[in-house]
């Protein structure tokens, strides 16, 4: 997992799997190239883990 700083290094991220770029906010990487953005939390209700995301590409 790498930590993406820059709007230039979200657009160049090739490497599969997940790039964190703030707390909680994630690039996800597909084998196919497709990106999406991800907002990992906790449910208030549940406590359990959570994504919440849209697809960029």
């Amino acid at each position: 997992m790498a930590f993406l700083k820059s709007a230039r290094s979200v657009e160049t991220a090739t490497e599969i799997g997940y790039h964190r770029c703030d707390r909680g906010l994630y690039l996800q990487v597909a084998g196919s190239g497709t990106k999406s953005w991800l907002f990992r939390y906790k449910s208030p209700v549940t406590a359990k883990q959570r994504e919440m995301g849209s697809r960029v590409t």
